[in-house]
């Protein structure tokens, strides 16, 4: 009886569970969104048309590509905005890890690897914060057309790879008349996918549908007026000179690149790993060849031979949908971990990784989990080694900045610990398993505690 409702309500823990830790950890933001603030205006206008009578921001909403605006000016009375928006992103949320949790039970068929896979997309600033290489993640910290996307373009992958063609390239087709950059995106992976079936022409009529959407929205968006004029001949240099996060990877700093290739390194080492052993495997691969293909059009047509369309395309964006995969595949190998009888220091591996994947800022703890995960799967006997130069490292980072402070100070000097662990084997110091993970979690909460403090 008690196995049978725990087994019921694991998932809507898991679930609930991760919402809160979400919230808690990054917070939630109405008018004090930046993405947010630039669209209300505009629904504030459309709900009463005698505002702004000369703001040139706001006599710029004519050629707004999206139906976003207008739809929440139409459906939501002006007092009921900011409870609308705190619903509708406690929604998101829900259905944000409850569609994570069901591609994890998909690809792995293992609860423990889902509900890790919402803790980790919970905790992980990856997820919440920064993403690699777009700057932009899939989960924000207020609820606007972008945010909307995020169970959408979840909902319509597990749709695809459940055979379910036809709803997934409608929900492809139709998120274009929300947001169209991740609507690119999915259709990039989609595509990738259909390639990659071998029931493929079951694909057919959802490939129409998607078109009729696509198409019709591009219509409609070449027909909308531009009140200013057209873009002057310095636009891309302008643009670069706004922000050029999104859009040119030379314009990256050395430790956002360091960053983006050790999270890469991780994630492509688990995929080698873990994905064969899936259901999946041809269409994983070919969605990491997705990802290749639109990163590499994204860095040609944008900073060796510009492109103005490719550049707005802001084709590093699509990292979200990449991160997505890597949190899943981190997750099977913890859970792997965990599962394990815990010879050759895996719970301290695990605890590593799960500190790993919540760091935020300059990426020190990174690059020793990357080489240690790697030495484990290629070159055992470096184990050693780079379990002792990390836990030097991470000890004098750990002291070198405040342990009270988010650039992971606290995470850090449990790094130390937990790589110190692995270097002198856990016979020394007689560490049980259940303590790694709260111990890794422990650090966590100086995060959430400082950003409190911080606002």
């Amino acid at each position: 009886m008690m196995k049978d409702l725990f087994r019921r309500l694991r998932p809507l823990a898991a679930v609930a569970g991760a919402s809160l830790v979400s919230l808690l950890m990054y917070g939630y933001s109405y008018k004090a969104s930046p993405n947010l603030s630039q669209l209300l205006p505009f629904i504030n206008k459309l709900q009463n048309p005698e505002l702004y009578p000369r703001d040139m921001y706001v006599a710029s909403m004519p050629s707004f590509p999206s139906l976003y605006p207008k739809l929440v000016a139409l459906a939501v009375s002006p007092e009921w905005l900011a409870a609308f928006h705190a619903c509708a992103y406690a929604a998101v949320l829900l259905l944000f890890f409850w569609l994570l949790r069901k591609l994890a039970l998909l690809f792995f068929s293992d609860e423990l690897t889902a509900d890790i896979a919402c803790l980790l997309a919970a905790l992980s600033p990856l997820v919440a914060v920064l993403s690699l290489l777009g700057d932009d993640p899939i989960i924000k910290t207020s609820f606007y057309q972008t945010t909307l996307a995020a169970p959408a373009t979840l909902a319509a992958l597990y749709l695809f790879l459940t055979r379910r063609y036809f709803p997934a390239l409608l929900i492809a087709g139709g998120l274009y008349w929300i947001n169209a950059l991740p609507a690119n995106y999915l259709a990039g992976l989609l595509a990738a996918g259909t390639l990659a079936a071998q029931d493929r022409k079951k694909t057919i009529a959802g490939w129409v549908c998607f078109a009729i959407f696509a198409t019709s929205w591009f219509v409609w968006k070449s027909g909308l007026p531009n009140v200013f004029a057209p873009p002057s001949a310095d636009y891309l240099q302008t643009l670069y000179k706004w922000y050029s996060g999104h859009y040119f990877a030379l314009s990256w700093s050395g430790d956002k690149v360091i960053r983006a290739a050790g999270y890469i390194a991780l994630f492509a080492m688990l995929f080698r790993r873990y994905a064969g052993s899936t259901p999946y495997a041809a269409q994983l691969k070919a969605f990491m060849w997705a990802f290749a293909a639109m990163w590499a059009a994204g860095f040609v047509f944008a900073d060796l031979v510009p492109v103005p369309l490719v550049v707005m395309a802001q084709l590093f964006r699509s990292d979200t949908l990449f991160i997505v995969f890597g949190v899943l595949l981190c997750s099977r190998h913890i859970a792997a971990l965990l599962s394990g009888n815990g010879e050759d220091g895996d719970y301290f591996l695990a605890g590593i990784l799960l500190v790993v994947l919540t760091e935020l800022e300059q990426p020190v703890l990174l690059p020793g989990a990357v080489l240690l995960v790697a030495a484990r799967m290629f070159y055992p006997r470096a184990e050693i080694m780079i379990a002792a130069v990390s836990a030097v490292i991470c000890a004098v980072y750990a002291f070198a900045v405040p342990v009270y402070a988010l650039q992971n100070g606290a995470g850090a000097l449990l790094c130390a610990g937990l790589f110190s662990c692995l270097f002198f084997r856990k016979d020394v110091f007689k560490i049980k398993r259940r303590v790694i993970l709260p111990l890794a979690l422990a650090q966590c909460l100086v995060v959430m505690a400082e950003r409190a403090g911080t606002g």
